[in-house]
């Protein structure tokens, strides 16, 4: 479960974080020391490469990938995600109403 969490901060978390984080590098070249140019040259080569690293992202098309789908990362993702029966007894529930509880991502209800 630790890794689930830890890739969905790193993966996940970097949609709002990758542009704040190309905000703060425009802020640090804009405002570096014109009297140090090596510094100012360093803090906008940096920038560039993160906003080059981002469009190539936003550009680029995801490309199916055999070895992560055969990674221990993705078998942690898909335990986690795994669907599970909960009931007693090990019979069949009656029919009724019923509320799924799909987690991390809600609830969805179900009648007959």
């Amino acid at each position: 479960e630790l890794a689930v969490i830890g890739s969905a901060l790193g993966f996940i978390g970097s949609v709002p974080g990758y542009p704040i984080l190309l905000v703060a590098l425009f802020r640090r070249a804009w405002k570096a020391d014109p009297e140090k140019p090596n510094e100012r040259r360093r803090a906008w080569l940096l920038f560039g490469l993160a906003l080059a690293g981002y469009v190539f992202l936003a550009v680029v098309p995801v490309a199916v990938r055999p070895a992560l789908m055969q990674s221990k990362l993705w078998r942690c993702w898909l335990e986690y995600m795994s669907v599970r029966v909960a009931y007693r007894s090990g019979e069949a529930l009656p029919a009724g109403q019923y509320l799924y509880l799909m987690m991390p991502h809600g609830l969805y209800p179900f009648s007959e």
